[in-house]
């Protein structure tokens, strides 16, 4: 008897950080993407260094769920089922702060981090980014 008391014990500190970990708000829940395009200089050569404005496109549909799976439906690569780490404090530096998942194996077959986005305004949808070295995917949530 105390042997399943300790497994039961063990499984429930195991999992408790899971949610912990959910980032400076909460990533759990189904996302809306939009893949976001850095702005840009090109010099054509006239003696001028030109910069074009950032641009963005309509991605998939990101659900990303309290049990350390994901769902990810993008626009280009099918569907991807996955899991979800957190994130450690390396992983999160030059992020939105302290707290984020790490989703493992997404997209193009990489690793994200996921933090929630601070909010300027109370009106603001809340968001999160969804973020690898040098690239970025944002986040709205659908409720």
């Amino acid at each position: 008897m105390h042997i399943w008391k300790m497994i039961v014990v063990s499984l429930a500190v195991a999992l408790t950080p899971l949610a912990a970990h959910a980032g400076n708000g909460n990533v759990f829940g189904n996302w809306s993407t939009q893949y976001v395009g850095h702005a840009l200089t090109y010099a054509p050569g006239d003696g001028y260094v030109y910069i074009k404005p950032e641009v963005s496109a309509t991605g998939g549909m990101l659900s990303i769920n309290r049990d350390g799976t994901f769902v990810w439906h993008t626009v280009g690569q099918g569907t991807i089922n996955g899991h979800w780490r957190p994130a450690t404090a390396n992983e999160l530096l030059g992020g939105f702060g302290p707290d984020g998942i790490r989703i493992l194996h997404g997209e193009s077959g990489w690793d994200y981090n996921v933090q929630t986005r601070r909010k300027t305004s109370p009106n603001d949808a809340d968001s999160i980014a969804i973020w690898t070295s040098g690239y970025q995917v944002n986040g709205w949530r659908v409720k």
